[in-house]
């Protein structure tokens, strides 16, 4: 089985979010399982080349793509993965070298952010046919990339190379934002046909272009990142426009739990922290890493419960809800630690509740990983209040670093997290987007903690014990690929 993995973020190279995190630990994860698989990404200005050691691909002669009337040239890169998975870079000078990803410095979205998805699309394509690789699948990422199933299925239909390739596409967030919705000219730049731009047609969205549909529309199989939010995105509720035609393709709509590197987030081999710990020492090994954390965010009193978020600051991620209660948690007894950047009014709310309530919360608004890690092996409980999650990566980090959750019920969060009281509870939860049911939870977490310390950390151990890894998630997406292939 030969799988491509069409990406536009892998860690270590260009992350955003989770979906840099999910490029790198699948496909070395269907590596393990023995699949043939190579990476293709945009080659980004902020990419250090020299210290990654990527180099030009050999004998490779720049070719051009044409979109609309605009010719751009095709440059390739490579290096290996963790030196087992081929990455190939692609290159325009015009279109990538410029700093970000998907923004400027300031935090706008490109205006030819569009463009660039099609550019990389189709110059992904053409690379796979001048370099005759045969894929069995092609696996294809949010937006971005989704245009790649209406390509293969009208556009490059006869090419001998993708005669028995099939289309997977992974939904990562189904947010209006993230759908790819450009103006209805861009359809024929695109190399479509305009015909297909009719009402309720797969490529017409309110009168416009919408890149996810389209994916949708024509990928062999459809996957999200949690099960609970295959079901979720079907409702008007959480499907931003697009739950009719998936309740329509319902029958190839899957959901796979992402999975977490456990060879990167594992306190028993973490370099990061300052003490490693198992589940038999996280009474011992998280007080260490406390006190290494309280100093980080200035704060002094470890007696304290210590809650902790990483996060972007953005609404979805429902700092609305803290900011209406930010006085009501003062008078807990807490400390409230956030790390993260995003919208300029979240970044003031938090910086506010700082200068108010300086005994209580501590905020950096930074991205930094070391102590991302230091946050998680610290804290006792991570808060998730999301509006939606369509799978999320920290509440399974904290689960392996024994630090208990308290979670919205949405979404991966749902489907990770087995609330308190129950015999096998992981953590805590709540249903509404509402700030006095988020206090409601976060007010039973800090009761347990106080008042019934060993209880507290047998949700601690429990969570420790799950297995959470990659290698399991990867072999779900090889049983559908089997499938597919059959």
């Amino acid at each position: 089985m030969k799988i491509a993995f069409i990406t536009t973020e892998v860690f270590p190279y260009a992350k955003v979010g989770g979906l840099g995190d999910v490029s790198s630990a699948l496909p070395l994860a269907l590596k393990s399982l023995k699949k043939e698989i190579d990476i293709f990404m945009p080659m980004y200005k902020d990419i250090d080349k020299k210290a990654h050691k990527i180099r030009k691909y050999n004998h490779w002669k720049p070719f051009d793509i044409k979109i609309g009337d605009k010719s751009y040239s095709v440059e390739l890169f490579r290096v290996k993965l963790d030196k087992k998975v081929n990455v190939f870079f692609i290159y325009n000078e015009e279109l990538y070298n410029r700093s970000g990803i998907y923004t400027n410095t300031e935090g706008k979205a490109f205006k030819d952010n569009h463009i660039r998805d099609i550019f990389f699309s189709k110059a992904s394509l053409e690379v796979m046919k001048i370099l005759n690789l045969n894929y069995d699948i092609l696996h294809t990422n949010d937006s971005h990339t989704a245009l790649i199933a209406p390509y293969i299925k009208l556009v490059y239909k006869d090419e001998e190379v993708f005669q028995n390739t099939k289309i997977v596409l992974t939904i990562h967030n189904i947010g209006a934002a993230y759908q790819g919705i450009c103006e209805a000219v861009e359809i024929e730049k695109a190399g479509f046909s305009y015909d297909l731009h009719y009402l309720g047609g797969p490529l017409e969205f309110y009168g416009k272009f919408n890149f996810l549909k389209a994916g949708i529309y024509y990928a062999d199989l459809v996957t999200t990142v949690s099960p609970k939010y295959a079901i979720e995105i079907q409702t008007p509720q959480f499907g931003e426009g697009l739950d009719g035609l998936l309740r329509e393709m319902s029958h190839k709509l899957v959901g796979i739990l992402n999975g977490i590197d456990t060879n990167i987030w594992n306190p028993s081999k973490d370099d990061l922290i300052k003490k490693k710990y198992s589940f038999k020492t996280v009474k011992k090994g998280k007080l260490a890493n406390k006190k290494e954390l309280l100093k980080e965010f200035f704060l002094k009193d470890g007696k304290k419960p210590l809650i902790s978020m990483i996060s972007r600051l953005t609404a979805q991620k429902g700092f609305d809800l803290l900011e209406s209660v930010a006085e009501d948690l003062a008078k807990l007894d807490i400390n409230l630690i956030v790390l993260g950047t995003g919208e300029k009014n979240y970044e003031m709310i938090l910086s506010s509740l700082m200068e108010r309530y300086p005994e209580t919360f501590s905020v950096k608004l930074k991205y930094d990983d070391k102590l991302a890690h230091l946050m998680e092996a610290g804290s006792d409980m991570f808060l998730m209040p999301s509006k939606y999650e369509p799978c999320g990566l920290n509440q399974l980090y904290s689960l392996a670093y024994g630090t208990v959750p308290i979670v919205k019920g949405v979404g991966g969060l749902e489907d990770s997290i087995v609330s308190y009281p129950s015999e096998d509870s992981t953590g805590f939860k709540f249903y509404k987007h509402d700030s006095l049911e988020m206090l409601e939870a976060i007010k039973k977490a800090i009761d347990l903690y106080k008042n019934n310390t060993e209880e507290f950390f047998n949700l601690s151990k429990r969570g420790m014990k799950i297995n959470n890894n990659w290698k399991k998630s990867a072999k779900e997406y090889v049983k559908q690929y089997t499938e597919l292939i059959k």
